[in-house]
């Protein structure tokens, strides 16, 4: 690991810093389990019903979130679609982060949303960075 890589092993110099790694590695975990299950969108009632302004945030969610931020390629629909109508509480407070920062991004271009390449890693992503190598710190 060459030196000026953090060690996210031995934890970060904060306990702020530390919690929120915490929290977004129990979402990137729930985030797997989604990706795992079989999923239909075409099926899906809840896609189905949605009015079309619903309809379109929904893809709006799609196009923002279709792609890898480190390899750029294209996550799995299916996978978002179950993460987007998924009825666990804790899904649906981070969908809807995710649909804040998906909004504050079209009106502040000089935000920091704009500068960071925030995203939904996907499967070959995720299991390289988070499974394979622990780069976070944990080994699944």
């Amino acid at each position: 690991m060459p030196e000026n890589f953090p060690n996210f092993q031995d934890g970060p110099q904060f306990s702020g810093l530390h919690s929120l790694r915490d929290e977004m590695l129990t979402e990137l975990v729930r985030l797997r389990e989604i990706m795992r299950d079989d999923y239909s969108l075409e099926e899906d009632e809840d896609y189905l019903n949605l009015p079309d302004e619903e309809r379109d945030l929904f893809h709006e969610f799609l196009e923002f979130y279709g792609y890898c931020p480190i390899c750029k390629g294209k996550n799995h629909e299916e996978a978002l679609g179950k993460f987007y109508f998924s009825k666990e509480l804790d899904n649906i407070r981070l969908r809807d982060q995710l649909l804040d920062i998906l909004e504050a991004s079209k009106h502040d271009n000089k935000s920091a949303l704009n500068r960071v390449k925030l995203g939904i890693p996907c499967c070959n992503c995720y299991k390289l960075l988070f499974e394979e190598k622990g780069v976070i710190g944990i080994r699944m």
